[in-house]
């Protein structure tokens, strides 16, 4: 059974101090967990009127100045939210990962993207529930995470296998993965074709689960985000 997504509540407004968003915004990183210690609301917005534009949550700061050690503490906390948004001169209703991926800070792009809050985890348990759904409306049932290995290969752990059979007499292994379109990583990709970084990374996968392609037929699933 999986997660529900992360369902994030309205940007509260006129909660965030001052003093606190400044801290998140020069890297202070004391002064953001003193603050938090002290009962302050983890996803808290304000209505300040400078460039940025109003509701700007601790998390949307540290990420448009780039401070990855404040984008790092505040994810310790299991509350923070990952999908807020937030109207800023990056566009409107942007999330972190799109102002972090706007502003080319791979470093919180990379905290996020590896941040084990529910946001990013459902999404991935969601996508690799809906392909088992449709391999079970296709007659063919699956199992998540299967342990492969080769010989002289190091164990895989591959997001789902198929129980059958399903072409040229091999099962199908299947991995999932989803790439920040903006971030500086991929802008290559994304450049030059739609698609592109879904595309690169999963090219990736190839590579790494190449060892299991004598008795396995594996796909890679590959898609992209915005934040």
């Amino acid at each position: 059974m999986t997660e529900e997504p992360c369902k994030c509540p309205e940007n509260m407004r006129e909660a965030l101090p001052l003093a606190a968003y400044e801290a998140a915004m020069e890297g202070r990183v004391q002064h953001v967990r003193a603050w938090l210690n002290a009962g302050g609301d983890v996803n808290a917005t304000t209505m300040l009127s400078d460039k940025l534009g109003p509701g700007m949550s601790l998390l949307a700061a540290a990420c448009y100045q780039g401070q990855a050690d404040v984008v790092r503490e505040l994810l310790k906390n299991p509350m923070t939210h990952l999908n807020t948004r937030h109207n800023t001169e990056c566009g409107m209703n942007c999330t972190p990962m799109y102002i972090a991926a706007h502003s080319g800070y791979d470093n919180c792009i990379s905290a996020l993207l590896t941040s084990k809050l529910k946001g990013k985890i459902a999404r991935h348990e969601e996508v690799n529930d809906i392909i088992k759904r449709s391999l079970a409306t296709a007659r063919c049932p699956a199992q998540r995470e299967p342990h492969l290995s080769r010989p002289n290969d190091p164990q895989k752990r591959p997001d789902g296998v198929t129980l059958l059979p399903w072409k040229d007499g091999k099962q199908v292994v299947w991995d999932y993965t989803c790439a920040a379109t903006l971030a500086s990583t991929y802008l290559h990709y994304s450049t030059r074709e739609s698609g592109g970084a879904a595309s690169f990374r999963e090219s990736q996968k190839i590579i790494k689960y190449r060892g299991l392609a004598h008795c396995y037929s594996f796909v890679p699933i590959g898609s992209e985000t915005l934040g």
